[in-house]
């Protein structure tokens, strides 16, 4: 089974894909994870439907917000 959800970092030059989850709360519980190493912006991509879910790893609790922006981030 192919994982349905992709896990990126937002970088200044635009995404860098970094691994693959099974569900949002996977993918979401792991971006927690890699934000306690590197504060930031990440993007998760449900790969079945192509929502995009913009999560910040700064600590705060939350659920991941839609992200509507197709272009790279300012």
């Amino acid at each position: 089974m192919v994982p349905q959800f992709n896990v990126f970092r937002v970088e200044e030059n635009g995404l860098r894909w970094l691994e693959s989850a099974s569900s949002l709360a996977a993918a979401t519980a792991r971006v927690r994870e890699l934000g306690a190493n590197s504060l930031g912006e990440y993007l998760v991509v449900d790969q079945r439907t192509g929502e995009k879910y913009a999560i910040a790893a700064d600590g705060v609790a939350g659920p991941p917000a839609p992200w509507h922006n197709e272009g790279p981030r300012p």
